[in-house]
């Protein structure tokens, strides 16, 4: 996955690392999240649901306007194509409850499809957990409307660490770590 001038890109390789002819166009699968008068986007992390769907988190952001990202989500189907069933024609973007400029830094999904993303404000003054129901929707009985700030808990509300989030897993017992 890389940075592409106003569009996500999405590659797949076959076991000998050639680009694999079956998935996208050629290997690749570029889409473009329609976002801001100059935008760019990147791909952070992916990954794959026991059906071959491959979800995967970026960012968007327009150039020309200061702090002005959006969470991407978006999920394709084994071949490469974006999952109309999923977000809009395939994209979701979200807003993490008051973070002003979000990053996607990682995914993991859960047993029961759920997906969870670790990300944080560019600026650097939050990290947040979100989680989402199988059709992109926030779950609203996760944290606060679906995003979880670090470092808040029932004594400290509103507390937050910053920290750069490198990755995000779900353990059998379905502790978010």
């Amino acid at each position: 996955a890389v940075i592409g001038a106003g569009a996500a890109v999405q590659a797949a390789m076959g076991r000998q690392g050639s680009p694999d002819p079956s998935f996208g166009r050629d290997g690749t699968t570029m889409f473009d999240p329609g976002f801001g008068s100059d935008p760019s986007a990147t791909v952070s992390a992916q990954a794959i649901q026991p059906d071959g769907r491959i979800v995967v988190v970026g960012s968007a952001w327009d150039s020309s306007a200061p702090c002005n990202s959006k969470l991407l989500v978006a999920r394709l189907t084994r071949k490469g194509a974006l999952d109309g069933s999923f977000g809009r024609d395939g994209i979701k973007e979200l807003d993490p409850n008051g973070v002003p400029c979000p990053i996607a830094q990682a995914v993991a999904l859960q047993r029961d499809g759920k997906i969870v993303i670790a990300g944080v404000d560019s600026g650097g003054d939050e990290s947040f957990v979100l989680r989402l129901l199988r059709d992109g929707q926030p779950d609203r009985s996760f944290g606060y409307r679906g995003t979880a700030f670090l470092g808040e808990t029932p004594s400290c509300p509103g507390c937050r660490i910053a920290a750069q989030m490198s990755g995000v897993a779900v353990a059998a017992n379905g502790t978010i770590v």
